[in-house]
């Protein structure tokens, strides 16, 4: 019998979700008028292009992008040259950029939120298995390159 285990890009769709519902029913406060929430789309955008790039650069590795997969590559260069988990953190901007669009204070708390719960249902369990799978390259490369930035 197959598992079905929620993927990451799950639980963006539904941070994206709640970020818009807690800003309609419950804004708190402006935290940064209009029109400067324009300046949303910049981080927005750059986690969109993290998120494909980092993508691409597995598939290209032929590497398992689901954290439930094994890798079969360990991938250091490209975006992975300066954060271990380009992908969750482009992921993050999207949240971070979606709340600077929507203005107000209370979609902070799921961008919070997201990048906690990504850091312990994702990114300690993968680097255990990275560890395991590498070994010493793994260890290498985590004493250079930071977990998000």
């Amino acid at each position: 019998m197959q598992s079905y285990k929620i993927k990451p890009p799950t639980y963006l769709f539904i941070a994206i979700i709640l970020i818009v519902i807690l800003h309609f029913t419950l804004p708190v406060m402006t935290l940064v008028p209009s029109p400067w929430t324009l300046f949303g789309v910049i981080p927005l955008v750059a986690g969109i292009v993290i998120n494909v790039n980092a993508d691409q650069l597995f598939h290209k590795e032929n590497t398992e992008v689901c954290p439930f997969g094994t890798s079969s590559t360990l991938v250091t260069h490209g975006l992975y040259r300066f954060t271990r988990n380009p992908m969750y953190l482009g992921s993050t901007l999207i949240l971070f950029g979606a709340s600077i669009l929507l203005g107000s204070l209370s979609p902070y708390v799921i961008v919070f939120a997201f990048a906690l719960l990504m850091d312990r249902m994702f990114i300690r369990m993968e680097e255990k298995k990275l560890a395991v799978t590498f070994g010493a390259q793994y260890e290498e490369y985590k004493s250079r390159t930071r977990r998000w930035l």
